[in-house]
């Protein structure tokens, strides 16, 4: 099926033999290699002495060359590792700063040049999953010296120390931020190209499994964010995050019933009442989505990428939740039912893909046909026959949370340089409000996305203007209509999947609202 990664699908070679070909980089192929920001993006810029990757076919091995060409002269970076689909070099620590272009030579051979911009820094923290997202690559400082990764089952206490590394920190200095409180560090160079930092955890940091770190430098340019594991009590994570999703094996299933009520362009508003389901095998505690790590109330994460081309836009958050996930899906048999007081709906598997599941319920937004509304005020008993891998289950599933954003008329346009206010009202003390905003460049398909969380009695939110900061800027070009801003309900205790064979799961409902903005 087709999936909306986080990533640009690298194209496959031609007919003709490939060593008659040159070099080619892919769209958005040069990123830093630690945050694999798109280059289009504010902090997409190279920074004097970081790795990069560079995305391609036909990049050759041992024989590559990489060509930086800016201020009037060429500079031969240094290749690091190098495969025929990507190689990571490193940036000269004096390249020369401003606009330019990397080509890559393979015996005799250049790639087209793909326009760069070299600033003094640009920090990049690397995560697990090697995406720029997600759990990053942290270690926790134990009091012996030892260290241990940090991880759902093992996180950190506030007032403990750990490592991560970065690159592109440049000879600028970098602030931390954990949460929204800024975290004390200290830096040092590993290996070309990279800096390990310790950070201390603030005692007044948030706690949770999905936290997220970032880094600014002193130049203003954000990083990628990723995550981080912190508890003060024993155990586990998730007493501090209630309702966080957490892998704990290769087998993991979620279930989301979503009503979208969308305000159409020139006013009017439609709705949408979705069921999306997902049974899939991964990596042991590998996130299976930027939407499942929800970050703890008050705070906001960040996720770039490219856009793949030539897929449906997503129009709703059940649809965006879909096309994101990864894994490889489970054998769950070819359909789902969905019951409630409106009656009965069956969904089936998504372009007939085992274990990934996204249907229409009900409502008179596309897809078509039209249907009466369907997730009303009630519960909702969802089935699965079953498969060869995954055997029948029933989950009941409480309604939508109640939800009424109350200043989005006014939000026709998005000043992405301060923090943006959200209103809204819910008499659902046992919700949590989440704000997404993403948009695409549709020239060339650059897509960012801030998703922040608040509790759902707090009434009203300001996304900070660092998470709108890398959003792509509207433009008037025709292409993909991304420019979308949502606010949604989500219950803070989901229900888990009665399924032997799943090592963790979620099912749950959620009430969203939407509008597109104009992101400037």
């Amino acid at each position: 099926m087709p999936h909306w990664r986080f990533w640009l699908a690298v194209l496959g070679a031609g007919c003709t033999p490939a060593q008659a070909q040159p070099p080619a980089i892919t769209q958005n192929g040069i990123v830093n290699a630690a945050s694999q920001m798109p280059p289009p993006l504010a902090s997409g810029a190279l920074a004097r002495g970081a790795l990069i990757d560079i995305h391609g076919v036909r990049l050759g091995d041992n024989d590559s060359r990489v060509i930086l060409e800016n201020g009037g002269r060429a500079t031969e970076l240094q290749p690091i590792l190098a495969t025929p689909r990507k190689i990571t070099a490193l940036v000269p620590e004096m390249a020369p700063l401003g606009a330019g272009s990397i080509r890559v030579v393979v015996r005799g051979q250049s790639s087209a040049p793909f326009p760069i911009e070299v600033v003094s820094g640009s920090p990049g923290i690397f995560s697990r999953n090697g995406q720029g997202w997600g759990p990053g690559s942290i270690e926790n400082l134990e009091a012996g010296g030892s260290r241990t990764p940090n991880t759902a089952d093992r996180p950190v206490r506030r007032g403990g120390r750990v490592t991560l590394t970065i690159t592109g920190a440049g000879n600028r200095p970098v602030q931390f931020f954990i949460g929204e409180k800024e975290a004390s560090a200290v830096s040092r160079p590993v290996r070309a190209g990279r800096q390990e930092v310790i950070l201390e955890i603030p005692r007044d940091s948030p706690q949770g499994c999905f936290v997220p770190i970032r880094a600014r430098s002193a130049g203003l340019r954000e990083s990628n964010v990723v995550t981080i594991a912190i508890h003060d009590g024993a155990g586990t994570c998730d007493a501090g995050n209630p309702g966080a999703f957490i892998p704990r094996g290769p087998r993991s299933g979620a279930v989301f019933l979503v009503r979208t009520r969308f305000r159409e362009e020139g006013g009017g508003n439609s709705l949408l009442d979705e069921a999306a389901a997902v049974f899939v095998e991964t990596q042991r505690e590998t996130p299976i989505a930027p939407l499942l790590l929800t970050p703890p109330e008050g705070t906001c994460s960040f996720f770039a990428g490219s856009y793949q081309l030539g897929l449906a836009v997503p129009r709703s958050l059940s649809a965006a939740l879909i096309d994101s996930l990864g894994g490889r899906g489970l054998e769950t048999g070819q359909e789902l039912t969905v019951g409630g007081v409106a009656g009965t709906r069956t969904i089936r598997s998504a372009s007939g893909t085992p274990g990934f599941f996204l249907g229409k319920l009900g409502g008179d937004a596309p897809p078509p046909p039209a249907r009466p509304p369907f997730l009303e005020p009630g519960s909702f008993q969802l089935s699965s026959r079953g498969g060869p891998e995954l055997p029948g289950f029933t989950v009941a599933v409480p309604g939508p949370p109640a939800l009424e954003w109350i200043n989005r008329e006014k939000l026709d346009v998005v000043d992405r340089r301060r923090p943006l206010p959200i209103e809204w009202r819910t008499a659902d003390s046992g919700s949590r409000v989440v704000i997404v905003a993403m948009n695409v460049d549709p020239t060339s398909t650059a897509f960012g996305m801030c998703y922040c969380s608040a509790a759902a009695t707090a009434r009203h939110f300001s996304v900070p203007a660092w998470a709108l900061a890398n959003l792509p800027a509207s433009t008037p070009d025709a292409g993909l209509p991304l420019n979308l801003l949502y606010v949604a309900s989500l219950p803070i205790h989901p229900q888990q999947i009665p399924a032997s064979g799943l090592h963790s799961s979620v099912a749950a409902a959620v009430n969203a609202l939407a509008r597109r903005v104009e992101f400037r």
